[in-house]
């Protein structure tokens, strides 16, 4: 777990009363990062989509992956 911060993206629902919020839910995205180059950096995949189309002169192979890393300097994928 690690704590909201100023910038992280939050969608709530909940209601108003008398100027005060009262939250039902709360989804949060957070930015957690590691210095680069340290350990740990995590990696969390979004979508990974590998397709095979073959016809009657080749055989066509492509992967895509949308990830994520902690590592902001690229070291972890090194």
């Amino acid at each position: 777990m690690v704590p909201l911060a100023i910038g992280d993206y939050v969608t709530i629902q909940g209601v108003g009363i008398d100027g005060t919020l009262w939250v039902g839910s709360l989804n949060a995205d957070p930015g957690i990062f590691t210095a680069p180059g340290s350990q740990p950096a995590c990696v969390t995949c979004e979508l990974v989509s590998f397709d095979i189309v073959t016809n009657q002169e080749a055989e066509f192979a492509e992967t895509r992956a949308v990830a994520w890393t902690t590592d902001i300097g690229g070291g972890f994928l090194n």
